[in-house]
C-alpha cells in the first residue's frame, strides 16, 4: 500500500511539475512576444519621428528653393510689371515738362521721380520675399519646440490657411498669380499633413510595413525607387513649379530656357 501510494504522489509531482515546465514555457512565449511588440512599438515610433523630421527638413527646403525661385520670376517677368504699376513712375510715363521750370531743374525732377519708382517697385520685391522667408523662420521655430509631431491645428490653421493667405498676398506684390501659388503650396502642406495624422500609411508607402524579423520586398515598384521620387517631388519639383509658374506658363519658362542655350551654345561657337 504504500509503495503504491508513493507511486501515486510521485506521478502526481511529476504532472504537476509537467506543468509548470508548460506554465513556464507559455510565459517565456508570452514574455518573448511581449518583448517582440514592445520592441517593434519603439521601432515604429522611431521611424515615424525621422519621417516627420525629413517631412520638416523638405517643407523648409521648398520655402527656400520657392523664394530662390521667386526672385528669378520677379527679376524675368514682373519687375517691368511692378514699375509700371507704381504710382510714382505715371509722372516719368506722362513726360511732365513746363514753360516756366528749366531743362535742368525738369532733368532733376525727372531723375528723382525715377529713383523713387525703382526705389518703391524695390521695395515691394523685399517685401514679398521676406514674408516668404519669415513663413520658413516660423515653420523653423514652431518644429524646434514641438519636437516629434505637430498638432493638427497647426498644420491646418497656421501652414494652410495663415502662410497660404500671406503668401498668396506675396506672390500678387511679386507681380505673380497667387492662385496658382496656393494650389502648389496646399499640395505641400496635404503631404505634411498625411505625414502628422497618418505616418504609419505614408511609411508603409516609402519604406514597405516595419518589421522585426526580416525584410519585407516591394511588389512592382522597388521602395526606393519611391523614396527618391517623394524627395524629388518635395523637395524639387513643387517648389519649383510653385515659384516659377504664376510668373509665366511652362511653355514659356521653356521657350525662355531654349533661348538661353541657344544664345550660350552659339556664343561658344563664335569664340571658337
Amino acid at each position: 500500500m504504500r509503495k503504491l501510494q508513493l507511486s501515486r504522489s510521485q506521478l502526481a509531482l511529476s504532472s504537476e511539475s509537467q506543468m509548470l515546465e508548460k506554465i513556464k514555457v507559455h510565459m517565456g512565449f508570452q514574455k518573448a512576444s511581449f518583448k517582440e511588440k514592445k520592441f517593434k512599438t519603439e521601432m515604429e515610433d522611431t521611424k515615424h519621428a525621422e519621417l516627420f523630421r525629413k517631412l520638416i527638413d523638405m517643407l523648409l527646403t521648398a520655402v527656400v528653393l520657392m523664394s530662390v525661385c521667386f526672385g528669378y520670376g520677379t527679376y524675368i517677368y514682373s519687375y517691368q510689371r511692378i514699375t509700371a504699376a507704381t504710382s510714382a513712375c505715371a509722372a516719368i510715363s506722362r513726360e511732365y515738362t513746363s514753360w516756366w521750370m528749366p531743362s535742368s531743374v525738369s532733368a532733376i525732377n525727372s531723375g528723382l521721380l525715377l529713383f523713387k519708382c525703382h526705389v518703391i517697385a524695390a521695395t515691394r520685391i523685399f517685401f514679398g520675399i521676406l514674408m516668404l522667408l519669415l513663413i520658413g523662420w516660423l515653420i523653423f521655430q514652431r518644429s524646434a519646440m514641438t519636437g516629434p509631431n505637430m498638432p493638427v491645428t497647426f498644420n491646418v490653421m497656421i501652414l494652410g490657411v495663415l502662410c497660404g493667405y500671406f503668401g498668396s498676398c506675396c506672390v500678387d506684390t511679386l507681380g505673380g498669380d497667387g492662385n496658382v501659388w496656393l494650389i502648389y503650396w496646399e499640395a505641400l502642406c496635404s503631404i505634411h499633413l498625411l505625414g502628422n495624422i497618418w505616418p504609419s500609411l505614408l511609411h508603409h508607402m516609402l519604406y514597405g510595413p516595419i518589421s522585426v524579423t526580416h525584410r519585407t520586398k516591394a511588389g512592382h515598384l522597388p521602395y526606393w525607387a519611391r523614396r527618391y521620387t517623394f524627395y524629388i517631388l518635395v523637395s524639387l519639383i513643387l517648389p519649383c513649379l510653385a515659384g516659377l509658374l504664376p510668373f509665366a506658363s511652362l511653355s514659356d519658362w521653356k521657350e525662355l530656357a531654349v533661348q538661353y542655350l541657344k544664345s550660350r551654345f552659339s556664343g561658344i561657337n563664335i569664340e571658337d
